[in-house]
């Protein structure tokens, strides 16, 4: 069965462009769980490095690959939040699934992009809260301190949002 011939007008008609959150959509899953898998992939090496090589300066290769896969995670959530809210309030329908208001509506979020947001800023409290740590006590004698702990727990939650977000986005289809 032939196809009819597409009618000048047709192919005239302008293709509407892809709103700033659909596009946020198609583009964010992706950044976010490298983030998270270099995230992940930093803490094992660090853990393994103060086994092996013992206290160190934080400015070590473990430290870089741990922070930058949560920095970008963190600011891959904090696009989507931005892009989602810009496109609530422009009245477009929501791209993402499981996108819920925030702070009296003031704000729109997807529930994994939230969940992954808030564990990249913990993490980053957490690191800070670490920093503040080992200069009152020196360099941890064994990895389960408090500030530790809150690390590996920001980085779960981290993780946490992304399997929410690729288990919405799979829901959807």
């Amino acid at each position: 069965m032939a196809a009819a011939p597409l009618s000048p007008a047709a192919l005239a008609r302008p293709v509407a462009a892809p709103s700033l959150a659909e596009q946020a959509r198609r583009l964010a899953p992706v950044p976010f769980l490298v983030g998270v898998v270099c995230s992940f992939l930093g803490f094992s090496w660090d853990v393994q490095w103060h086994v092996d090589v013992g206290p160190d300066t934080f400015f070590t290769m473990p430290h870089v690959v741990l922070y930058s896969g949560i920095a970008l995670s963190g600011l891959v959530c904090l696009a989507v939040v931005l892009a989602t809210t810009a496109s609530a309030r422009r009245g477009e329908p929501a791209a993402f699934a499981g996108t819920m208001a925030i702070v009296r509506g003031a704000w729109r979020a997807p529930v994994g992009y939230l969940i992954g947001g808030f564990g990249a800023l913990s993490f980053l409290l957490y690191g800070l809260l670490d920093q503040w740590w080992h200069t009152l006590y020196g360099f941890d004698v064994t990895l389960v301190s408090p500030p530790h702990v809150g690390l590996i727990l920001s980085i779960f939650l981290t993780m946490v949002g992304a399997l929410v977000a690729f288990a919405a986005e799979e829901r959807r289809e």
